[in-house]
């Protein structure tokens, strides 16, 4: 009986606008804070939305059954078929979430409406930090499972680079003008980031010590690759004294094979300087080109 759905999910994968429609009610949690559980739970579904498919949410199961409807379907062991018919999926999306002593372990399993496996995984992690990229790599196993290896998003092959949350990166340009500094780099969400970049200014119209500060989001791609915005802050000292600024970035950054950081960006802004950055007097307009080369882990 799952051969014609198996073949129906494969015709379905050849369909960039026709995704496997599954239903995912959240994960069972042991241990576990239930607005961790929930948190992890969307996160889940949203990956495996990213990866083409059909997710019919938790919140959205409610709002087409009605929750003490759902609480029925969703506690009887033979009810699937039922469940899956009135809300329209091919399949289920059905996990746990436990809690132990050495950190989370997580069990996810996508089944037919009777109940046959078609792709099944598990994670742990030690930490909440952790886990957040632990449930994006199940989530591309799974996809490429069910799917095929053309369920990694559209941005590229994700599932190579989705637990580097460090990015470490120099300026050769930089280098060559008397710009010593290099810049590190901390995935915190898939979309967001923070960074730190100390500075040695050894040049004609600079010299002195900074730090740069900021955050970026990523608006396509995962951090940390993709189009971002940032905002950042700087601070230092030069010759003539203290310095400060702020301004905005625009950039994109890739990952070229599993480790290699290439950026480049371009940032605005305004520092109040006496004299180590600028001689054109306080405020002056400055710009920050970013053309990065690094290390990804």
């Amino acid at each position: 009986m799952r051969l014609p759905l198996l073949l129906s999910l494969l015709l379905s994968s050849w369909s960039a606008s026709a995704g496997v429609k599954v239903a995912a009610p959240g994960l069972t949690s042991t241990g576990v804070e239930p607005r961790i559980a929930a948190f992890f739970s969307e996160h889940l579904a949203q990956q495996l939305a990213h990866r083409g498919l059909g997710v019919t949410t938790a919140a959205e199961i409610s709002t087409l059954l009605g929750l003490e409807r759902q609480k029925q379907l969703l506690g009887c062991a033979d009810c699937q078929v039922e469940l899956g018919n009135a809300l329209g999926v091919q399949a289920m999306v059905l996990g746990t979430l436990t809690r132990s002593g050495s950190g989370y372990e997580l069990k996810v399993r996508i089944s037919d409406l009777e109940g046959g496996a078609l792709a099944e995984g598990s994670r742990t992690a030690p930490d909440e930090e952790r886990l957040l990229p632990a449930v994006t790599s199940l989530a591309g196993e799974l996809a490429t499972r069910l799917m095929g290896p053309g369920a990694a998003r559209s941005v590229g092959s994700q599932a190579i680079f989705e637990d580097r949350l460090n990015v470490l990166t120099v300026g050769p340009i930089l280098f060559a003008v008397g710009f010593y500094g290099l810049e590190y780099e901390r995935v915190l969400t898939d979309l967001f980031s923070v960074f730190v970049a100390p500075q040695w200014l050894n040049a004609t119209f600079a010299r002195g010590f900074e730090v740069t500060g900021g955050a970026r989001v990523y608006l396509f791609g995962e951090a940390p690759r993709g189009l971002y915005v940032g905002a950042y802050a700087v601070g230092g000292a030069g010759e003539d004294g203290p310095g400060f600024g702020l301004g905005g970035e625009l950039g994109i950054q890739w990952l070229l094979g599993d480790r290699v950081a290439v950026a480049l960006g371009y940032g605005h802004g305004w520092r109040a300087v006496e004299g180590y950055l600028s001689h054109q007097g306080t405020f002056p307009q400055v710009n920050r080109v970013r053309v990065q080369l690094g290390v990804a882990f």
